[in-house]
């Protein structure tokens, strides 16, 4: 798994708006995360199928399962603004330096915390990131795709992960500029897309980022591992969501990823 180091940079300055419209707007409804186009052929663990889309034919050529994967490799494979609906603007890059950083007191939250603010996910060879905003009221989705060159150490990875935000309860999150706000740690139900599927949601309770919901996916396929962060996204927007990115990653970088069964 992934819990989404920073991506977290990206989405933090957006969260701040999406707190003040997500409290305070009955406001109009944001351009959804899920394509327009496509079956509802999706299944949760937790909800009825949502609509979710085939990904659009990449315009790559597929990279070769067996060779190394490089970072220009997972950005060809990373979600573009022409996979989305309209609506959508992209994310600046913004410096891991002064990403916000997760604390908490209780050693049990010390592994979730490690990973959390790690600028680097351990183990990796290559990364790529990118991250989009509807806007005020949301979504932003930030997609993170990062390569540990063995599928082995993909899943120890993901086995670790896993353990480290079921064993955390609560952390403290401080962003640059804006405050710090206690957040609950909750391990819920995933998308169910590739080998070890997992999702994370972390709500603000207090503070700036009070009923601000950070929900964090991830899976594998072989060596490569699928990232995406939501804010003020929707079951169907990380359901959709992640479909596309799982589908457009697995065919360009040269893998069936099949779907948990």
């Amino acid at each position: 798994m992934k819990l989404h180091r920073h991506v977290l940079v990206a989405v933090a300055v957006a969260a701040v708006a999406v707190a003040g419209s997500v409290a305070a707007c009955s406001g109009a409804p944001a351009p959804s995360a899920t394509p327009r186009s496509g079956s509802a052929s999706g299944r949760t663990a937790a909800a009825p199928a949502a609509s979710a889309p085939s990904a659009a034919p990449p315009s790559s050529v597929a990279i070769a399962a067996a060779a190394p994967k490089t970072a220009g490799d997972l950005k060809k494979a990373l979600l573009t603004l022409s996979d989305l609906p309209s609506g959508f603007t992209l994310l600046p890059d913004a410096s891991a330096k002064n990403g916000p950083k997760a604390t908490s007191t209780d050693p049990k939250c010390a592994p979730f915390v490690r990973i959390t603010n790690a600028t680097v996910t351990p183990g990796t060879t290559a990364s790529a990131m990118v991250s989009f905003t509807a806007g005020r009221a949301g979504p932003v989705v930030g997609e993170s795709l990062d390569t540990f060159g063995s599928a082995s150490k993909a899943a120890a990875f993901a086995v670790a992960a896993k353990s480290a935000a079921a064993a955390c309860h609560g952390v403290r999150l401080a962003v640059p500029g804006v405050g710090t706000s206690s957040m609950i740690v909750q391990v819920v139900n995933p998308p169910l897309y590739g080998k070890d599927p997992i999702a994370v949601r972390v709500t603000g309770i207090d503070g700036p980022l009070k009923n601000v919901e950070l929900t964090m996916v991830s899976t594998d396929f072989g060596d490569t591992a699928v990232s995406l962060n939501f804010i003020a996204a929707t079951r169907q927007d990380v359901e959709g969501a992640t479909r596309l990115a799982f589908e457009k990653a697995t065919k360009l970088l040269g893998d069936t990823g099949a779907a948990v069964s």
